[in-house]
């Protein structure tokens, strides 16, 4: 396991310390998970590229005649619920 040694606000150590403490949770697991979970979000965040080509498919799909009114979406989610 490799070490990593950060300077953290003083505000945010002693937050990060509360919570630890309330949560019977070590510091160093709270540092762990919320980076973890920042790395997975950010993974799971499309890229320029990918929202762009979504932007041009749906683009498409409008010019082709490929779309549905609101009314129409919001009914197919009344029945999903």
């Amino acid at each position: 396991m490799t070490h990593l040694t950060i300077e953290l606000p003083d505000r945010l150590y002693q937050r990060a310390q509360s919570f630890a403490k309330s949560h019977a949770i070590s510091l160093e697991n709270i540092v762990l998970d919320a980076l973890e979970s920042y790395i997975e979000a950010e993974e799971r965040e499309p890229t320029q590229a990918e929202v762009l080509q979504g932007l041009r498919e749906g683009l498409q799909d409008a010019l082709s005649g490929r779309v549905r009114s609101a009314h129409e979406v919001f009914a197919d989610l009344d029945t999903v619920q």
